[in-house]
């Protein structure tokens, strides 16, 4: 039997519990909508292995989980593991491409520009939550 206030199973034969056994458990389903393959063919860049390529590891799971969590919040009900569309994924490569590009910079994306403009060629955010499903307006 398992009590849920408690947090106890236990094996009861008869009137005898035989067994009991106080439980506490945490699961966390990690996402992977993209793999540090895509992530690579959108930059055109492959990383290293080493320091680079743990790192942008690091960036392809956070874009994973900011991307479940945001479709989460928005009502979809997916499966960690399976991609829902091609358009989820690359909004998912997207949004890794642009925790790649921000490394070492104060606010935005790292430019080397001499005119000081810092614009930065790409996508925007709300592109991004666009091909993810999200902030649509309300309909009806």
């Amino acid at each position: 039997a398992v009590d849920q206030t408690l947090n106890t199973i236990s094996y009861s034969r008869g009137n005898f519990t035989v067994a009991q056994q106080e439980i506490w458990a945490q699961f966390i389903l990690r996402c992977s909508f993209i793999a540090l393959e895509n992530l690579e063919q959108y930059l055109g860049y492959e990383f290293t292995a080493g320091d680079d390529a743990d790192w942008a590891q690091c960036q392809v799971d956070a874009a994973n989980d900011w991307a479940f969590r945001t479709r989460r919040s928005s009502g979809y009900q997916d499966h960690p593991n399976v991609c829902p569309g091609h358009d989820v994924g690359v909004g998912t490569v997207l949004y890794a491409g642009t925790l790649v590009k921000q490394r070492g910079a104060v606010d935005g994306f790292a430019s080397f520009d001499n005119q000081g403009f810092g614009v930065a060629p790409g996508q925007s955010f709300a592109e991004i939550l666009r091909l993810l499903g999200c902030k649509r307006p309300q309909v009806g």
